[in-house]
Formats: structure tokens, C-alpha cells, sequence
């Protein structure tokens, strides 16, 4: 929203915005992966808390002194963006730290409602706070809450393992590669990491584009754009609260594949939003709670499978490779999206994007190896020199 009202950007300065935020995940992602297996997982997100929230206060301390530019914003998503790798990468590793395996999906879920709550409250308070005092005091907010977040997990009572250390001669550049064949040997693990992948892309795509849209196309203020968004988390709360039911409903499988072919089809009404400003706005909010509801869904089973499908001390490297494989599009998406948006217009642009992510979710609906997976699958070996038996998914 800075970038957009404060700095005049254009959609290939947006696109550029966002690959700065996503280009950490493609430079750093495999090596952090191995890292945070070897280290304890509390202390990283504390870290990463603390830095991020440094990073975002240098906004609204440049804004004060009228040097603000889009150059500082590229620096600031980076460097949030940096963080951003070691605090996913230990978080995604910590839950089953906490809990046994048989409760991941239920954890996972229960995470999603309190992330769903910060997200249905979150950008409304954000939009109010542009609207009242301008963006970057928002900013500054957003940066406190990182504070909040780092005191909170320093809390955490329960003592964490130590993780065990390498093995005698084992380096890092084939501890990576263990966790990349083991996605790409797993059939099942390379099918889901290929849909992330092209999910991953059009969302970036999507996301270089859709302020600069709802702004400038559909002519929406600050607070109503910060409504939009809550109304989005409040499909992200209710696909959370049920985000344990719907794979014991229609199986784990199914509920990958539908979410992620209803999303693309009720996000269409995105670029054709047109007539009187009530029908945009409902419009635009019916497909902005729909996806927050599926993409919720999508992501606690997703995630869900990936942490029962690893193999013991080498989940957080294989996080790693998953980003990599679906994160590190990102940056070349975001940037695609911007010059689409910058040659074709708008809302030409948004819409081959979301019918590439239509074109995908059937696709992937064809896939009889994820959509025929009824529960969560057995545990993986550490063995990943030789492939996995199609039959084994």
C-alpha cells in the first residue's frame, strides 16, 4: 500500500516488490534447511522475530525524515523476506516437537484458527490505521506485533530436544541433496511439491497485481481494501476450525485437490468485477473468502502430509527443498505478473493468470496418486537413494 499510494509505483515496480520479498527462499532455502536441523527451533523464530521486527521500524524512521523510496522498500522486503526462510522453515519443524503424530492435522488446524483470527482482524485494523495516520505508522504497528510474537514463543515452557548432531563426514551439500531426492524419489511427495510449485506461481503472480488493482482499477480506499482482506480471514478461520473435518469427510487426498480447484474457479470473479460499486465489492469479497477458506484447507493438509511422510531429523530439510521447489518460483512470477499487468492492462493480466491457475487445478484433479489418498501416509525411511514404490502412497 506504500509502494502503491505513497511512491507512485508501477505494476513492474510491484512485481519487483514482491521478488525482493521471495528471492531469500531461492538464494538461502536449502542450506537454512539442513541449519535448522541441526539447531533448536524456538530460539531461530525468536531470532527471526526480533530482526524482522528491526527491518520494518526502518519504514516508518525513513518516512519521518521524508527519505522514504521505493529502493528502501526493496531492502526491507529482502531483509524481512531473509528472516522469513529460518522462521517458516523452524516453525514448520517445531510442531511435531510438540505433539505426537497422530494429532498433526489437528494441531495444524488449531495453528490455522489463531493465524486465522490475526488475519481477520489484522487487515482491517491495518486499513483503519492507513486510512486514520497513513501507512507507514501501520508499518510501525506491524513491527510491534513481531515483538509480541518473539515474547510469546520465548514462553513456551516446554524444553526442546536437542537435535542430534551430523554424522562424521557428512557435509552440507549432501545433507541438501538428501532432503531434493527424497522429493523427487518419493512419488507422492514430487506430485504434491509440483502442485505446490504451481500454486505458488500464480498466487505471486496474483499477489504483484491485486492491490494496485483494487486501487487503481476498482477505485477502493485503504479501510474498505483492509475489510476485503479480513473477510478473507474470516474464510480462513472457519476453513481452519474445520480444516480436521473435511479430510475425515471426503479424504486427505480430495480435500488437496477440491480446494485447490474451487479456489481457482470462485477467484475468477476477481477480474470480473464490474458494474455498481456494491457488486464489486461483493464480488471481490466472495471470492476473497472463498479463497482464504480454501487455501486454509489446502494448507493444513498439505502441510500435514508433508510431516507425516518425512522421515525422522530430516523434516526441516525437506521443508527446505519443498520451498525451494514451490518458494523460489515466486520472485519470477511476481516479476511476470508485473510486466503482464504493465503491457496488458490490469485486469487482462489477472485474468490469464488465474485460468493458468484453473488450468493447474484440474490438472492436478486428474492425479489419481494424491486424490486417492483416504488418510495420512505411513512415516518415510531415511533410505532416499532409491525410489519409493509407487504403491507405498
Amino acid at each position: 500500500m506504500i509502494a502503491v499510494t505513497m511512491l507512485d509505483a508501477t505494476p513492474v515496480q510491484m512485481g519487483l516488490l514482491l521478488a525482493a520479498e521471495n528471492l531469500p527462499f531461492l538464494l538461502i532455502g536449502l542450506p537454512a534447511g539442513v541449519w535448522v536441523d541441526r539447531m533448536r527451533k524456538r530460539p531461530i523464530m525468536v531470532s527471526a522475530d526480533a530482526v524482522r521486527a528491526v527491518c520494518l521500524i526502518a519504514i516508518p524512521i525513513c518516512a519521518y525524515f521524508e527519505v522514504l523510496s521505493l529502493p528502501v522498500l526493496f531492502a526491507v522486503a529482502f531483509g524481512v523476506g531473509f528472516m522469513n526462510v529460518w522462521f517458516d522453515l523452524a516453525y514448520g519443524s517445531y510442531v511435531p516437537a510438540l505433539v505426537p503424530r497422530d494429532r498433526l492435522i489437528e494441531a495444524n488446524s488449531k495453528l490455522s484458527i489463531s493465524l486465522s483470527a490475526a488475519e481477520t482482524c489484522g487487515p482491517a485494523v491495518g486499513g483503519g490505521l492507513i486510512q486514520l495516520f497513513g501507512a507507514p505508522a501501520a508499518i510501525l504497528f506491524n513491527a510491534l506485533t513481531f515483538v509480541f510474537s518473539g515474547l510469546l514463543l520465548g514462553g513456551i515452557k516446554r524444553k526442546e530436544d536437542a537435535p542430534p548432531p551430523p554424522e562424521p563426514g557428512e557435509s552440507l551439500r549432501k545433507t541438501i541433496g538428501q532432503g531434493l531426492r527424497f522429493i523427487w524419489n518419493d512419488l507422492l511427495m514430487r506430485a504434491l511439491t509440483a502442485r505446490l510449485a504451481g500454486w505458488h506461481f500464480v498466487v505471486a503472480a496474483m499477489e504483484a497485481l491485486l492491490i494496485i488493482y483494487l486501487t487503481r482499477t476498482l477505485e477502493i480506499t485503504p479501510s474498505v481494501i483492509g475489510i476485503l482482506f479480513s473477510v478473507a480471514g474470516i474464510g480462513v478461520l472457519i476453513g481452519a476450525a474445520l480444516g480436521e473435518r473435511i479430510p475425515q469427510r471426503v479424504g486427505t487426498g480430495n480435500t488437496v485437490s477440491l480446494s485447490h480447484l474451487v479456489l481457482a474457479l470462485v477467484a475468477l470473479l476477481i477480474p470480473l468485477a464490474q458494474g455498481p460499486k456494491w457488486v464489486q465489492l461483493a464480488m471481490v469479497g466472495f471470492a476473497m473468502f472463498t479463497w482464504g477458506f480454501c487455501a486454509v484447507t489446502y494448507q493444513i493438509t498439505n502441510v500435514s502430509l508433508r510431516q507425516a511422510l518425512a522421515p525422522e531429523g530430516m523434516l526441516a530439510r525437506i521443508n527446505a527443498a519443498t520451498r525451494f521447489a514451490s518458494l523460489g518460483i515466486r520472485p519470477v512470477s511476481a516479476i511476470i505478473g508485473g510486466y503482464l499487468g504493465a503491457y496488458l492492462g490490469l485486469r487482462n493480466a489477472i485474468w490469464i493468470i488465474l485460468s493458468i491457475g484453473l488450468v493447474l487445478a484440474i490438472r492436478g484433479l486428474m492425479s489419481r496418486r494424491v486424490r486417492e489418498l483416504v488418510d495420512l501416509p505411513e512415516q518415510r525411511t531415511a533410505q532416499v537413494d532409491a525410489p519409493v514404490a509407487e504403491t507405498a502412497s
